[in-house]
């Protein structure tokens, strides 16, 4: 994963998870739903540059196995 995409993802579950808290403490339905979605986003993006990470470490052991 790159630097620039992991710190995108944790900001996205970090700034996501605050306003969901937020939005809890004062009984904000909207701001509640705003973080859940920021909130997974981020997981989302987590997820899907470690299946990419995965993905070329597979390729990477593939080809040493052929040299």
């Amino acid at each position: 994963m790159g630097l620039g995409e992991k710190f995108e993802a944790a900001k996205d579950q970090i700034v996501g998870d605050a306003k969901e808290k937020f939005g809890d403490a004062t009984d904000d339905g909207s701001m509640q739903a705003e973080g859940a979605a920021q909130s997974a986003k981020g997981d989302l993006r987590e997820g899907w540059e470690n299946a990419k990470d995965d993905m070329g470490d597979a390729l990477d052991d593939a080809k040493n196995k052929l040299d």
